[in-house]
């Protein structure tokens, strides 16, 4: 599923509503090591395998949607024999958090941010590919053999707001692949702001399809896609369906509640937590409705009146969905639910604790189950984490059995984009799951076991869990999210944001810890638990809940230089689980601990500028936000999707310290047909950076920009870009984001921030993470031919009266620039210090146009009450060329 900019709650509460167009590549990786098409005969099971589905899903699919079967138990009778295959990935152009479907010829369906649906062979390469109008990052459901078209079907949902049911055979060119569509925007009862598909779709008895959409409705379709019913919740809705024997349905919902609805859609009962739920519900042998909520508990409900049976508390939130073990009768005899405490529990019917695995990162992705090989008498768990590593734990004992990671080590620019947030789904002869890298992977079963899989060093065999039994330590973490338990290994940036955490564990066992420092009060400050040598100036802010430490040194560091950073305070300790007792009050502990690392040195000079008919620009992209762990809970897949071109409007410097300022101006941005990245011209991104460089080091930030994201504007106090130029003006790996966000700038999704536990105690929502940035190569960044600025008008706000400015433009004949189709803006600078006024750009800029559909205008509002500097200048923009500057006071 889905999975700093969250900028606040909006995102919380709207997703991911915000997107960008890429281009495609396909491919099948070197690590191919044999052409499996030479292995048609080997098998891990039989080709004519029959599963018992009791919606109408092929009966020779292993897994036909989500969560597998009805009952959404993530479980498969495959056992995992490994058959002398190898290991394969496939390559999309953005993030895969979809989980994968497999029909009856192993061939493998899966959407990626990059727009694309894809069906893959079981070699690893492109059967056939639909584009959609928006990203895909949830499950399609397989529908049986058609008889008159004659193949199966496959039903879609996109984001762009349509759930489509396609052709899954490969077609001649004139024969069409959407069998039909619906159109979510046709049965809106009210609520959402956008239309979006996200929930995995499903299959009932009847062959209705279910789904929830981010219109705050859950549609009931038949199988002509029309309508049969739509029912309204108080939010978006994610999760999949699940289905009791009488077809009643269970589903949850970021309303904080979980519903069940008879067939024909009529309400039964609703359960409400305290947090957003987009955990699917699966149903035990014996009714029971399991799920896990974002206030951090599992829950086990009774299925006749929907009240608690009991909970089980973890120490973070719960975004995947429940896998339900069986005995040798059928019965429920474990529950494997995952946390973004990092830690798979295995829990009884009972709700106690059986044992609990700590892979030392984030989990999101749905656990499921497969048999062993038929010589052990176990199932298998399998789910992916963070860290890239797909992950096999032994049911019967919560032991490792192996790990193999996906980490695409060759590819620098991804190695820091891994994680594994999709879940995997089991075909006959491997494992298969994609990736925040944009891959498709596909890993034999216990292939890692093999002969061939011991000389791999993506694989892992064995071995205890990420941390010792007894720890006290504070590790740094990469911007892409990444716990290093062995220090930093290469040499940061002299501009970067440095993020570290705190782990505490007994026993065996991790605790809830967080550094304990109370500023409202003056107790224990950062700045007094907090020493870096060499000195540095620095600003520091923790975790809502304590466990990481955001360091930004407010200049830039000395390259290759080597520092140490020092922790000596005190953490508090919320609790702690010793077997199955539920330890709870507060206690606390000392750390003291230090992390090193070294600068990288300066490669070039600053390699950006600002000439008269061309400036320099970036193209921006691929934005991840690890900080905190509900960010990518709630917008992964938007984070990944957004795309912006940065142009450079003006630059100072560099001065007697090697320093200099430049100023950015930043827009939504698409890859028109051509493939050629151009503004969108409907994006909801329009904003000012100020800069400050030094050699290659850059730092990028607004104190006070305002994202307009879905119609809800998210006001920052601090947004910063930081890292350091490479070769032809690309951005190195490791560059990193910042952000602060107030929850009192927003009278009603504030409380919310402060509901999901992500408020610290300086009253701020902090939020980090990195992003991907290139050289921009096309025309936003070069002067329009023929257009010219005739005039500027500027009213100076009042306390009361809001004012303006207006710039007239001029385009002669034969040229053209439609503001329909490109972005102009006008920005308000300081010429003391080159920093732009901080507003709300793309909600105050109109833009108005002559006979010919050519601009003739553009006009900027400024609020009443709006504090200017005491001189103003203003650059009119066009895309991000400033075609005119003016100083108006």
């Amino acid at each position: 599923m889905k999975k700093f900019l969250f900028v606040c709650a909006s995102i919380i509460i709207l997703a991911a509503c915000s997107a960008s167009d890429d281009n495609h590549t396909s491919q099948v990786s070197s690590n191919t090591v044999q052409n499996q098409t030479e292995r048609d005969g080997l098998s891990a099971q039989p080709a004519n395998m029959i599963f018992d589905y009791k919606p109408p899903y092929p009966e020779d699919s292993p897994w036909p949607c989500f969560r597998r079967d009805h009952r959404n138990s993530g479980n498969s009778p495959v056992k995992a024999n490994y058959n002398g295959r190898s290991p394969w990935s496939f390559k999309t152009s953005k993030g895969i958090f979809s989980t994968p479907v497999i029909d009856g010829e192993e061939t493998v369906y899966f959407g990626s941010a990059d727009k694309n649906f894809y069906a893959v062979n079981p070699d690893g390469t492109l059967k056939w590919q639909f584009t959609c109008g928006e990203l895909i990052d949830s499950a399609a459901a397989l529908s049986p053999y058609n008889d008159k078209l004659g193949c199966p079907t496959i039903t879609v949902p996109s984001g762009d707001g349509y759930l489509y049911n396609l052709r899954t055979d490969s077609l001649g060119e004139a024969q069409e692949r959407v069998i039909w569509k619906y159109d979510a925007t046709r049965d809106v009862t009210g609520g959402g702001k956008c239309n979006w598909w996200e929930a995995n779709v499903v299959m009932g008895y009847d062959g209705t399809y279910y789904a929830g959409n981010t219109n705050w409705n859950y549609y009931a379709i038949n199988p002509d896609g029309t309508l049969k019913w739509v029912y309204p919740t108080r939010n978006i809705d994610w999760s999949a369906a699940s289905f009791d024997d009488e077809g009643n349905i269970f589903w949850s919902s970021l309303d904080l509640s979980v519903h069940k609805v008879s067939p024909a859609g009529r309400n039964i009962w609703k359960k409400t937590t305290l947090m957003f739920v987009v955990s699917s519900v699966a149903l035990g042998s014996d009714g029971t409705a399991y799920f896990g909520s974002f206030d951090n508990n599992v829950y086990a409900l009774d299925p006749a009146t929907g009240k608690t049976k009991w909970r089980y508390v973890t120490n973070g939130h719960i975004y995947g969905s429940p896998a339900l073990g069986t005995d040798s009768d059928g019965k429920t005899n474990a529950i494997y639910i995952v946390s973004t405490d990092g830690i798979i529990y295995a829990l009884n019917p009972q709700g106690k604790l059986l044992w609990r695995y700590d892979a030392g990162d984030p989990i999101r992705s749905s656990p499921v189950i497969g048999k062993a090989p038929a010589d052990e008498d176990r199932e298998i768990v399998y789910f992916g984490c963070s860290d890239g590593r797909l992950y096999a734990i032994n049911a019967d004992t919560g032991k490792k059995r192996w790990s193999f990671d996906t980490t695409t080590y060759d590819d620098p620019e991804l190695r820091d984009r891994n994680d594994l947030n999709g879940s995997p789904a089991l075909g006959r002869n491997g494992i298969y799951i994609g990736g925040e890298h944009g891959y498709l992977w596909f890993v034999p079963y216990d292939y890692p076991l093999s002969n061939e899989g011991s000389l791999d060093s993506r694989c892992s065999v064995g071995g205890g869990e990420a941390f010792d039994d007894d720890v006290r330590a504070v590790y740094f973490v990469t911007p892409g999210g990444s716990t290093e338990t062995t220090g930093i290994n290469e040499p940061l940036s002299a501009a970067t944001t440095i993020t570290t955490r705190l782990v505490v564990r007994e026993a065996g066992v991790t605790v809830d810890a967080g550094l304990y420092s109370f500023p409202l009060f003056d107790i224990y400050p950062l700045e007094d638990i907090i020493k870096i040598t060499p000195e540095v100036d620095f600003s520091a802010e923790l975790s809502a809940d304590g466990h990481y430490i955001h360091i930004n040194p407010v200049e830039f560091l000395e390259p290759l230089t080597e520092y140490t950073i020092t922790f000596d305070g005190f953490y508090i300790a919320m609790g702690l689980h010793i077997g199955n007792i539920e330890i709870g009050g507060t206690r606390g502990g000392k750390i003291k601990d230090e992390v090193k690392f070294k600068t990288a040195g300066t490669v070039s000079g600053f390699p950006m500028s600002a000439g008269s008919d061309e400036v320099s620009a970036l193209e921006m992209r691929r934005l991840a936000v690890p900080f905190p762990a509900m960010m990518t809970s709630l917008n992964q897949i938007g984070f990944d999707s957004y795309h912006w071109i940065e142009g450079v409007l003006d630059m100072t410097g560099p001065d007697e310290n090697g320093e200099g300022r430049f100023l950015i101006f930043s827009i939504g941005a698409v890859y028109n047909e051509t493939g050629e990245l151009v503004p969108d011209a409907g994006t909801e991104f329009t904003f000012p950076l100020n800069g400050k460089y030094r050699d290659d080091f850059f730092i990028l930030e607004n104190r006070g920009v305002i994202f307009n994201v879905s119609n809800v504007r998210i006001p920052f106090n601090l947004f910063q870009l930081r890292g350091q130029f490479g070769d032809n003006m690309s951005v190195r790996p490791g560059a990193s984001v910042y952000a602060e966000v107030s929850p009192f700038s927003d009278p009603y999704y504030g409380p919310l921030l402060v509901l999901g536990g992500l408020i610290n105690k300086n009253a701020k929502m902090v939020a980090g993470g990195t992003f991907i940035a290139q050289k921009y190569t096309g025309n936003a960044s070069k002067r329009p031919s023929g257009v010219t600025v005739s005039g500027l008008k500027y009213s100076k706000p009042t306390l009361l009266k809001k004012g303006y400015v207006e710039a007239s433009v001029n385009v002669e004949n034969g040229s053209a620039w439609n503001p329909d189709e490109h972005l102009p803006g006008i920005v308000l600078v300081n010429p003391e210090n080159l920093e732009a006024v901080s507003l709300d750009y793309r909600k105050l800029i109109s833009a108005s146009k002559d006979a010919s559909g050519n601009i003739s205008g553009i006009r900027l509002e400024i609020p009443a009450g709006t504090k200017l500097p005491a001189k103003l200048s203003a650059y009119v923009v066009l895309d991000v060329f400033p075609v005119f500057k003016k100083e108006i006071q």
